[in-house]
């Protein structure tokens, strides 16, 4: 129980702080934007306006929209259009290709190219150079899907609130030029969403009112953090039963293996009670004795947390690997989380030491001259209900 409870601590909290880490960096590398707004239609013009903006860092325009895919089975499906400028390596939000290749912009003879995410390509079972229909205006458009993507926005890519889980055969992320997205969408040289990065020092709400007073002309829709990003919110869930996890199943495995240890102690003691009253005799204190039987603990607690911290160690990369590719998220690498380690022998020590102090600390009440002697039966008691005699006078001889 011990080997469990410490090898579940370690590899939990290693997979914690490798996930973790992968996010922070996947973030930073694709410069996660840390406010969204969301207008009818407003000119491109004016991402330079807010970018003139005390506090803002940088923003970026573009264009999103909900549209019908038109599917073989004419079952109901979504397809996400996000829009993206080329080059991107100053957007936010940028992608990250995944595989194939990135669209061209402004068109090559195979039409409007696309990129979508990688769970909608595989659970539909997409090939480079497919066609894909989505209905705007009652009209089919035709798109040609060339690679895919990822970007922080899509890691846990689900359609609205009410989704718990991503079902990525009837909703995708589809990755389009802004230019040709201008053009077919009827949003030429227009927006409709707004992405901001705040300076270090930015008063962030003064900021955000300045650019909602800005962004009032054109139909603000709806405007939120970071923290209230879809994707994000929902990796952050996640994360936090990752880390409810540490916290609790541990604890139990370690508590169970505290009380097996106790149990085991306590009757060691009962059975040596004649060598206790010996050693007493000849000299050795109650701390000395105490000492002795909580070693057998400490020792189990040692061997414990050795075992399972190196079987911890080598499960989190399993764990790390596993919630990254369910993530989509690319891997910075399995750490060695020394820390873990450290606290997980703290605890299984800790743990060892209390059970193994409290189940020998009745060597106390053992006196050398009685512990030749059987130790005396406890008194019996009546229970509770048998001080009930109303209750014993009405029932009768064949209850």
């Amino acid at each position: 129980m011990v080997t469990i409870g410490i090898m579940v601590y370690v590899s939990m909290s290693s997979c914690y702080n490798n996930l973790t880490k992968a996010q922070e960096d996947f973030y930073q590398e694709a410069n996660f934007a840390d406010y969204y707004f969301l207008v009818v239609k407003a000119p491109h013009q004016v991402v330079k306006e807010v970018e003139n903006i005390k506090g803002v860092k940088r923003a970026t325009g573009r264009i999103t929209l909900d549209l019908a895919i038109l599917k073989e089975d004419n079952k109901r499906a979504t397809a996400r259009i996000v829009t993206y400028s080329l080059p991107m390596d100053n957007e936010l939000n940028r992608l990250l290709l995944e595989e194939g290749r990135i669209f061209t912009e402004r068109g090559t003879g195979s039409g409007i190219e696309i990129m979508t995410n990688p769970g909608f390509k595989d659970a539909n079972q997409i090939r480079w150079g497919d066609s894909i229909a989505v209905v705007y205006e009652g009209k089919p458009i035709y798109l040609t899907v060339v690679g895919t993507a990822n970007s922080p926005e899509f890691v846990y890519p689900v359609k609205d609130i009410t989704d718990i889980i991503p079902d990525h055969k009837n909703f995708g992320i589809f990755m389009i030029p802004q230019y040709e997205a201008g053009q077919v969408f009827n949003f030429e040289g227009q927006i409709n969403q707004l992405l901001v990065e705040f300076t270090s020092d930015a008063d962030s709400d003064q900021v955000v009112e300045e650019i909602k007073e800005l962004l009032k002309p054109y139909g603000l829709l709806t405007s939120y953090p970071r923290d209230d990003q879809l994707s994000h919110a929902m990796l952050q869930a996640e994360f936090d039963s990752i880390r409810s996890l540490i916290t609790t199943l541990p604890v139990i495995f370690l508590l169970i293996a505290a009380g097996i240890q106790f149990v085991i102690l306590r009757r060691m003691v009962r059975h040596q009670r004649g060598q206790v009253g010996v050693l007493k005799a000849l000299g050795y204190s109650n701390r000395h004795i105490i000492l002795h039987y909580s070693s057998y603990a400490l020792l189990v607690g040692f061997l414990g947390a050795l075992l399972g911290s190196l079987a911890g160690w080598m499960l989190s990369g399993l764990l790390t690997d596993y919630f990254l590719l369910y993530f989509n998220m690319p891997s910075s690498g399995s750490g060695f989380n020394l820390q873990a380690i450290i606290n997980g022998f703290l605890l299984s020590m800790g743990v060892g030491g209390v059970a193994g102090w409290s189940a020998a600390r009745q060597v106390t009440k053992i006196q050398p001259a009685e512990s030749m002697r059987r130790e005396a039966p406890k008194m019996g008691r009546k229970s509770i209900v048998e001080e009930w005699p109303y209750l014993w006078r009405k029932l009768g001889t064949d209850w």
